[in-house]
């Protein structure tokens, strides 16, 4: 068991002396956080605190991730009705600090990513936390490069993942121990971070199952961080193309709020034919191409373009 304490109840005799000490972010819920998610997977609390002082301390160099860089600035477009809405209720819930649970199911290139950051300002202005979590490093990286690019808050951003060094991460812990507003992007660990103004936790590709760690203790990322919106009372968004069936039926059961994002920026949806088989009349080459394929298929290389068969 771990607790705080400001006097010591042993005698000074069993004592020893301390080789370092660190100080810890002021985050009153903190301990009783992590003693809740060691309750659930049945380990030791301080395995959590042990877990970030490794990753804070370790003399390795970051992972280096190669991303495309541009210093073209990007123009906001113009929120549509459906990502509006979604993104008013969250806000309101970060401006009252109110625990809610959103799903925002957008299809691909429907803009989730604008609603993200409309929320993440919301947040900052408020000055307050956001915990940004994706399911693969590449993809942390990657969001953490964009957001720099297209919120004016760079000084505000910072990756918390093995693609960051350990100048850039003890930056970040520094920041925390200010209790400075700030927005952090990763995928596992930053879900365990101390942060005593934390006002939003944004999840991506809610469905993946990158969130469920591989080794011991087996760790549900996803599972932790709606437990920790719960115990802190925030707002938690999770947003997916294809979301899960439990997301699914937490909405279905009315727990969660539901927003669909069913528009696609810059491009229209594809069209969609259905050829049923069972048409035994028609003569084709192969049982699966119809003769409606097989002439658009024809079509398509005639044009020197390229098609895809599942």
């Amino acid at each position: 068991m771990i607790k705080i304490t400001k006097k010591a109840t042993v005698d000074d005799a069993l004592l020893k002396t301390v080789l370092a000490k660190e100080a810890l972010p002021d985050d009153p819920l903190y301990m009783q956080f992590i003693s809740r998610i060691a309750q659930l997977y049945q380990i030791e609390p301080f395995f959590f605190i042990k877990r970030l002082q490794t990753f804070l301390h370790d003399k390795e160099e970051g992972n280096h991730i190669d991303i495309k860089r541009t210093e073209k600035l990007v123009q906001l477009p113009l929120l549509t009705t459906e990502q509006l809405a979604a993104a008013t209720f969250v806000q309101t819930h970060i401006k009252n600090s109110t625990h809610a649970v959103t799903l925002l199911h957008g299809i691909t290139g429907s803009g989730k990513t604008e609603v993200y950051k409309k929320c993440i300002v919301e947040a900052l202005s408020c000055n307050k936390s956001v915990l940004f979590l994706l399911p693969e490093v590449t993809l942390a990286a990657e969001f953490e490069e964009r957001l720099k690019i297209e919120l004016a808050c760079v000084e505000k951003i910072f990756g918390f993942h093995s693609g960051k060094t350990k100048m850039q991460k003890k930056l970040l812990w520094q920041k925390l121990l200010n209790n400075e507003s700030v927005l952090i992007v990763g995928v596992h660990l930053p879900v365990f971070l101390p942060v005593s103004n934390l006002g939003l936790i944004i999840i991506d590709e809610e469905h993946d199952l990158g969130f469920q760690e591989k080794n011991h203790p087996r760790i549900n990322t996803k599972q932790v961080a709606l437990t920790k919106a719960h115990m802190y009372q925030i707002p938690i968004l999770l947003g997916s193309a294809t979301p899960s069936l439990r997301s699914l039926h937490e909405v279905k059961q009315g727990r969660w709020k539901f927003f669909q994002l069913r528009q696609r920026f810059g491009a229209n949806l594809a069209k969609i034919d259905i050829a049923l088989l069972k048409n035994k009349e028609e003569k084709r080459i192969n049982f699966w191409i119809t003769k409606k394929l097989q002439d658009a298929l024809l079509e398509c290389l005639q044009k020197k373009e390229q098609a895809i068969l599942f």
